[in-house]
């Protein structure tokens, strides 16, 4: 199935939850969902809750959480400038599991091969949920860059919309969702900072875990709402 029909399958399915009998708030194919896999106990600022990975056992650590993980979420960060086609500089990786965890797996330090192998098959795993917002361009840089295919999405910016909700932007859902606050033009002048530095600036560290970590109990206070 192409993933944009997978999205839609997906799409048709929340929608119907919403609409379901008010006897029932969360429809069948949620009920065996893992709420706390939504829900990340520790400070994004804590020790350990931030791990960089740029060699292949690290790579390998990563993935054995991960894989063990039930929901992840799934951020890209891209180098354009000065470059006509831009490349993937990271890709961050969070879960819920040792009480939250984000991976910033460094795609200029290790080979584009190394990181399909590690991740792929967590990437196509359907019993794996993974959490994007605005997904269209981060599963293209996966697919194109990488070598990932990626199976078992959920948009959290398809979801606002669904729902009816205003908050479709992440740092309004930042906001209202997880008390933290950034304007629309600090979160873009991040977004284009140069990538390719290593080491990365603590607040490119910051930001790039914050866009992945907060995007579980975002989804999960939607899937809540549904």
């Amino acid at each position: 199935m192409h993933l944009t029909d997978e999205l839609h399958k997906s799409l048709l399915t929340y929608s119907a939850v919403r609409h379901a009998s008010k006897s029932s708030s969360i429809c069948d194919s949620l009920r065996s969902v893992n709420w706390e896999a939504f829900f990340p106990r520790r400070a994004l600022s804590s020790d350990g809750c931030i791990v960089l990975v740029d060699t292949v056992s690290s790579l390998q650590k990563a993935r054995a959480v991960l894989a063990a993980s039930s929901v992840i979420g799934v951020d890209v960060e891209r180098h354009w400038l000065r470059s006509f086609h831009g490349f993937t500089c990271l890709v961050q990786l969070s879960s819920a599991a040792e009480g939250g965890v984000v991976f910033l797996v460094d795609c200029l330090a290790l080979p584009a091969s190394k990181i399909c192998k590690a991740l792929g098959h967590v990437f196509e795993d359907r019993s794996i949920l993974k959490v994007f917002h605005a997904m269209e361009n981060d599963l293209r840089w996966l697919r194109q860059d990488l070598g990932i295919t990626t199976s078992g999405v959920l948009d959290t910016q398809h979801m606002t919309r669904i729902l009816g909700l205003p908050q479709s932007s992440l740092t309004d859902q930042w906001a209202t969702m997880c008390n933290m606050h950034a304007t629309k033009e600090q979160k873009r002048r991040l977004q284009r900072s140069d990538w390719r530095c290593r080491p990365l600036a603590k607040v490119q560290v910051l930001y790039a875990a914050a866009d992945s970590y907060f995007l579980l109990p975002i989804a999960g206070k939607l899937l809540a709402l549904a």
